[in-house]
């Protein structure tokens, strides 16, 4: 059987291809959540992941975490660690964007990886039992970056 378009429906099948491209359509996410009550030093820490991949690899990952003290001193000192941390990893592997905010001893972070972006491979050299998981070109295997998540105790599903 044989179709007959005109150029029309062409332009418009065209267009149809173009936006199934540009939207990133093809892209799975997976939510990985951390969660952490210190009693003894007055904090809570409730952090989510979520990873955007392609295929069997990372392409973002949002990180939004909460983290509810019982003094003022330890609400300073979450702020003043994570800006320091968040902006050591984007002077070294780039590709971070974040913003630290805090309200009444709640301090709330969010933070896009974006692994385009990255220098994947000067990640790798201060990571070096993940380098099986690299594969150059930007390409991190997702299962690497849960098998580091739940190394460090979280939970994906």
């Amino acid at each position: 059987m044989c179709y007959n378009y005109d150029g029309e429906h062409m332009k418009k099948l065209i267009v149809l291809l173009l936006m199934a491209m540009l939207c990133g359509c093809g892209n799975k996410t997976l939510n990985c959540s951390y969660n952490l009550d210190n009693v003894q030093y007055g904090y809570h820490v409730n952090r989510h992941y979520l990873i955007t991949y392609k295929g069997e690899y990372v392409k973002k990952v949002t990180i939004d975490e909460e983290i509810k003290t019982d003094t003022d001193d330890m609400t300073n000192y979450f702020v003043d660690s994570n800006k320091a941390m968040y902006q050591d990893y984007q002077n070294r592997y780039k590709g971070y964007d974040y913003t630290i905010d805090t309200k009444n001893n709640i301090v709330t972070s969010h933070v896009d990886m974006d692994y385009k972006k990255m220098d994947l491979e000067e990640y790798i050299s201060d990571n070096k039992n993940y380098d099986k998981y690299y594969v150059g070109n930007h390409n991190f295997r997702v299962k690497g970056l849960i098998k580091k998540l739940e190394d460090l105790g979280a939970t994906c599903k």
